[in-house]
């Protein structure tokens, strides 16, 4: 289990640096600002970033160990802990700023958090600024990154499952 959080930060890290090390003329070009095309698109950024907050909020204050919001069938029919098992535990540990927790629950619950807060920055962002912000990103690169977070989710629920056997 230690080499999947190893090989996980790795890619992050890695991530990461590819990242700051982009010469900011590369940078102009993958990011591009526009004004909206319809009314509709501010408020439907505006519903997301409510969305987004509420999520964020309930994460922050929802302790899944207090409250059960669901009960897992999988786990109640198997045994065996489900994909997404832990998930709601690591989100709320990476809310109060643990990350060793919450990758001790689940690997993939401190991403979806940074996922969902830089959603919802981008789209307070766009509010702010009533433009806008385009990311553009090569479909391979995409391709690569949601085949990778898929892989990296399978193989963490193989491992705890082989684990709890």
């Amino acid at each position: 289990m230690g080499n999947i959080f190893f090989l996980m930060i790795l890619f992050v890290k890695c991530n990461i640096f590819l990242f700051i090390n982009l010469d900011l003329q590369i940078l102009k070009n993958i990011v591009k600002i526009n004004k909206f095309s319809q009314s509709r698109d501010i408020k439907n950024r505006i519903i997301w970033a409510i969305v987004l907050l509420v999520i964020i909020l309930s994460l922050f204050f929802l302790n899944p160990d207090k409250v059960s919001l669901t009960k897992c069938l999988f786990f109640e029919t198997t045994g065996f802990s489900c994909p997404s098992c832990g998930l709601s535990r690591s989100l709320w540990a990476v809310s109060h700023f643990n990350l060793q927790e919450s990758f001790h629950f689940h690997l993939m619950g401190a991403i979806i958090y940074f996922a969902v807060l830089f959603l919802f920055f981008k789209f307070s962002f766009e509010i702010i600024i009533r433009k806008e912000i385009q990311i553009k990103v090569q479909t391979i690169v995409v391709k690569i990154t949601i085949v990778t977070f898929i892989g990296a989710w399978v193989v963490f629920w193989f491992v705890r499952f082989i684990s709890e056997l």
